[in-house]
């Protein structure tokens, strides 16, 4: 499966201490904060420093690596009874700590965000040589904290978790499998501005194209996208700026965005004209975040003219953005390649 790596700092004491270990298990936690994202929860550990984790699983199925699995991660150490007090003291020392994210309070998890937990443990287990039902723990099992709520509060489901880790674990290595190998959509930047700049100008891009670099960087990591992804998609889109096709760049349309009406691909009426390059570029982002399943998505104010919530979650990738975005079933498959070739790129020292 794709792990992105986003560690958090060294020096908080609660945080990421640098303190070495050699993980025995799996500790299962629920954020209970309902909506939040993998991301926004890391930079709450990094910013805060009194708690955290080894991997974060977010709405959409990415996966944060924030500690690395051989440091103590401040997660599990607080004891809610007396019959875990002796427990509690060991459980940073022995223990990875998986926090997993929820769409509302009664903290179960949705489809995307399972398959990944259950991926992301199946994998450690295969890794570390560890048994799913002897060696994966909800918090409650080690603490008494009633986390993951609603996994503690239906011990069947519980079981069940457990049970399909061990059937993923009998299987292929599932980080070996075809999903595992996806690009997401929401995650933290995987190329520099100064990337895509110099990426452009090689590719024979327009020069503005080259030149709204630091825009689509800008733009694209406020909402937690990866600027690969945009960035890549538009040039698909635009032909490098080049356009070719029924639009301009007098649109500031970077995606071949439709009206809310819609229309047809020949038809300019059809194609959203926006006033600036920055909102045509907001818009392109709003719609690549709620096709992720972003958290805080579909949102209330955005320029995106088709912020429909219907399509929320449809494709947490870019190769699935084939057949949901664009009719071609490719067009996800030819974004990722050009963002490998953009990533391979090395920027000039400006």
């Amino acid at each position: 499966m794709t792990i992105q790596e986003n560690l958090l700092k060294l020096g908080a004491q609660y945080g990421r201490p640098g303190t070495k270990m050699s993980p025995k298990g799996i500790v299962v936690h629920y954020v209970g904060n309902p909506g939040s994202s993998a991301l926004s929860n890391r930079n709450y550990f990094e910013q805060t420093g009194v708690a955290s984790c080894h991997y974060i699983v977010g709405l959409s199925g990415e996966v944060l690596r924030i500690i690395p699995d051989n440091e103590v991660a401040w997660h599990a150490g607080r004891s809610f009874g007396p019959q875990w007090d002796v427990q509690a003291r060991k459980n940073n020392f022995m223990y990875i700590g998986i926090e997993t994210c929820h769409p509302d309070p009664t903290g179960k998890f949705n489809w995307t965000t399972y398959n990944a937990l259950i991926t992301l443990c199946a994998s450690l287990c295969k890794q570390y040589g560890w048994d799913p039902s002897k060696d994966v723990f909800r918090h409650y099992d080690v603490c008494g904290k009633n986390c993951p709520l609603y996994y503690v509060k239906y011990p069947s489901e519980w079981a069940k978790m457990r049970n399909d880790i061990a059937v993923l674990l009998s299987g292929p290595d599932p980080s070996d499998s075809p999903e595992a190998h996806k690009t997401p959509i929401i995650g933290k930047a995987t190329a520099t501005a100064a990337q895509m700049k110099d990426w452009a100008r090689a590719s024979g891009a327009a020069p503005f194209f080259a030149d709204l670099a630091d825009t689509f960087y800008k733009v694209s990591v406020d909402a937690g996208v990866d600027p690969a992804v945009t960035y890549c998609q538009s040039a698909k889109e635009t032909g490098y700026g080049k356009f070719g096709g029924v639009l301009d760049a007098s649109y500031c349309n970077p995606c071949g965005m439709k009206t809310k009406e819609g229309g047809g691909d020949y038809d300019k009426e059809a194609h959203q004209r926006f006033a600036t390059w920055e909102d045509g570029i907001s818009a392109q982002v709003d719609h690549l975040a709620l096709y992720a399943g972003a958290a805080g998505y579909p949102k209330a104010r955005t320029r995106d003219p088709r912020h429909f919530a219907s399509i929320k979650g449809k494709a947490p990738t870019v190769e699935e953005l084939g057949g949901n975005w664009a009719p071609s079933k490719t067009y996800g498959n030819e974004i990722a390649e050009r963002m490998k070739q953009l990533r391979a790129a090395k920027a000039a020292k400006e």
